[in-house]
């Protein structure tokens, strides 16, 4: 009798973990990304039919991140700000993996009558501390440097000839060399960042937008989670359906200049899902540039 009582307790319990499991594995996710690269970094979330939310400008971004009862499961957000909130104990959120890096670069213009002038952007935020940083490794005379709001202002003062120079991130490198072209004269890429970036500090590329997740939700669901971004590793390697998929959403909704922009832009706007734990080494020196210890509790388990 005992033995009959103690199997029926134990298929119980096997049968219980079994329906956790099957849930897990079904849980639907609810995601925040910023537009831009990050937002195509998320298609294959909504391709699997999660509810993925776009953020315009990012500036709902650290409102959600500090929640106190959070709206999202998933939020990407840059490494920065991610990290300095959960060192502040000021978010609920971990950072699991980096899904996008350094896509920066220091583009030329041939516009005759343009002034020798750089044009850069984000000066407190990633970009403008990365270039200064690799700043003393370019072999650049220009008269003037000017940091704008955004990097579309960079690219309307280069297109407009006030600089010769500017900092631009990609997809908007690849537009700015095809509008140039229809406008008779051309851009070309100067320096690729990341190489400075590499030259200096030894890391191929720096992180810079992260997936962070709410952290009782991946103890809640982890098979539901780590799967959601496998899919993402795994869509950002083949991007097969990548034009289709961004019409569908939409460039506006995506917040990018076309499908067909994207594609020629892909190999330089380095998208790859990498594990927290795996980029130790590129989150410590990325960081450091911002005053923050990096440290492996930050990141989900």
């Amino acid at each position: 009798m005992k033995r009959i009582v103690s199997l029926l307790v134990m298929a119980a319990i096997l049968l219980s973990g079994c329906s956790k499991s099957s849930k897990t594995d079904d849980y639907s996710l609810k995601v925040l990304t910023p537009t831009g690269a990050p937002a195509v970094a998320s298609i294959p979330l909504s391709n699997q039919g999660f509810d993925v939310s776009y953020d315009n400008g990012g500036t709902n971004i650290q409102a959600a991140l500090i929640n106190p009862t959070p709206e999202y499961d998933v939020i990407i957000a840059p490494v920065n700000l991610g990290v300095t909130l959960i060192s502040k104990g000021s978010t609920t959120y971990r950072l699991h993996s980096v899904v996008t890096w350094g896509n920066l670069y220091l583009v030329e213009s041939t516009k005759e009558g343009a002034l020798n002038n750089l044009a850069l952007f984000g000066e407190n935020a990633v970009p403008g501390k990365v270039f200064e940083s690799v700043k003393s490794l370019l072999a650049l005379s220009v008269d003037q440097s000017t940091y704008y709001a955004s990097v579309s202002e960079a690219q309307q003062v280069l297109m407009s000839g006030q600089a010769k120079y500017a900092l631009l991130a990609e997809p908007l490198v690849t537009a700015s060399i095809a509008k140039a072209k229809q406008s008779g004269f051309e851009i070309s890429i100067a320096k690729d960042v990341q190489s400075l970036w590499k030259e200096k500090n030894g890391d191929d590329n720096y992180p810079q937008a992260g997936i962070f997740v709410e952290e009782t939700i991946y103890d809640e669901h982890k098979t539901a989670v780590d799967a959601a971004v496998k899919s993402m590793g795994d869509y950002l390697t083949a991007h097969e359906t990548l034009e289709s998929d961004i019409d569908r959403i939409g460039v506006e909704k995506l917040g990018v200049p076309s499908s067909a922009i994207i594609k020629s832009a892909w190999d330089r706007m380095n998208l790859k899902v990498v594990s927290a734990k795996d980029s130790s080494a590129q989150l410590t020196n990325f960081l450091s540039l911002f005053n923050i210890e990096w440290k492996t509790d930050f990141s989900s388990k």
